[in-house]
Formats: C-alpha cells, sequence, structure tokens
C-alpha cells in the first residue's frame, strides 16, 4: 500500500477558498491568533478598579498574555497620590494622556509624553495635586513589582494574576471578560 502525504502549507498560506485572503496579496491567508481591538465605548464598558497596594491608583488591565507576560493598562492615579516605594522585576512604558507622571532621579513627562522604567528600577511616584493623571501601562514580566518594607528590606510581591483577581472578584467579570483568559488561569 503507497501513502502519500502533502506537505503542510507554509505559515500564514492557506488553500484557495478558506478565509480570509490578503487583500494585497490573495495567496495569502490572514489569520488572528487572540488579537485585541478595544474602542472607546467598549474601554467604557470596563470598570476603573482600585488597587489595594497602591492607593489613589485606578486601572482598567485592558491586555493580559500569560504566555508572553505582556500587559497594557489604561491607569488613573488621583490628584497628589504618591505611590508606594517599590521595584519593577521586568520593563514598563508608560504614556500620558492627562496630568504628569514624576519620579526622581529621572524626571516627569507630562500629557503626550513617554517614560521608559528599566528592570530593577526602584521609585515612588508622584502626581500634581490640582489634576488626576490618565496613563497607559505597557508591561513585561507579568507585571511583577515587589514593595518594600518599613525597615528597607524587600516586602510582599505583586504579580498581575493577583491583580486579576482581585478586580474580578471586587470589580466583577466586566474587568476581566475582555480578557479571554483560559479557565485554567482562574482556577487556584
Amino acid at each position: 500500500m503507497t501513502t502519500t502525504t502533502t506537505p503542510p502549507a507554509p505559515r500564514g498560506s492557506a488553500p484557495h477558498g478558506s478565509t480570509p485572503r490578503s487583500r494585497t496579496n490573495p495567496n495569502v491567508a490572514v489569520r488572528d491568533f487572540g488579537s485585541l481591538m478595544l474602542d472607546g465605548p467598549d474601554l467604557d464598558r470596563i470598570p476603573w478598579c482600585d488597587s489595594p497596594r497602591l492607593p489613589g491608583l485606578f486601572s482598567k488591565t485592558l491586555l493580559y498574555n500569560p504566555d508572553t507576560g505582556t500587559a497594557v493598562s489604561l491607569t488613573k492615579v488621583e490628584k497628589g497620590a504618591i505611590l508606594p516605594l517599590h521595584v519593577h522585576w521586568g520593563e514598563a512604558m508608560v504614556v500620558v494622556l492627562k496630568g504628569r507622571f514624576s519620579y526622581e532621579p529621572t524626571g516627569s513627562v507630562g500629557a503626550g509624553g513617554f517614560g521608559y522604567e528599566a528592570f530593577g528600577v526602584v521609585h515612588e511616584p508622584d502626581f500634581p495635586a490640582d489634576e488626576e493623571t490618565i496613563f497607559y501601562v505597557f508591561s513585561t514580566s507579568h507585571g511583577i513589582l515587589q514593595f518594600y518594607n518599613e525597615d528597607g528590606s524587600p516586602g510582599a510581591i505583586s504579580h498581575i494574576r493577583d491583580r486579576l483577581l482581585y478586580i474580578r472578584q471586587r470589580c466583577g467579570e466586566a474587568g476581566v471578560a475582555h480578557l479571554n483568559l483560559p479557565d485554567w488561569y482562574w482556577e487556584g
């Protein structure tokens, strides 16, 4: 008995007649492996949720990929808030939409500005006393932060999973449903 096998199609291509094809190159199928688009009304439906370790900070987690650790949040901080001293165990980038994001010794950025927080940076951000600050945070390494005890020793560690479990409990499914995380993610 003779069998023949057809080699698999190259990644990104598919036989004609399957869905959907590229408009600029119909020989290639377009695919989506979990992309996400949230328009203004979609963002409005996600509730702002407080953060027990970061008083005065509220956020909407817009994206989290448990495989890569990439996370994106829209963050709002009350007037005059000073967040507790912490270290980032991953990189973070901020784009300020309103207000000002500051910390020493690095500096300060206002609306339209961009900031980069390197792996291992230790800081305590502060915000203007006269207006709230709203910014996007793009982070790596599962958003891991470590706080400090009063004696200066390393303290509690916060992982994005802790935050998402808190959001789900405190703010409901509307705070996490758009993340499309698998059922196993929510299990003990």
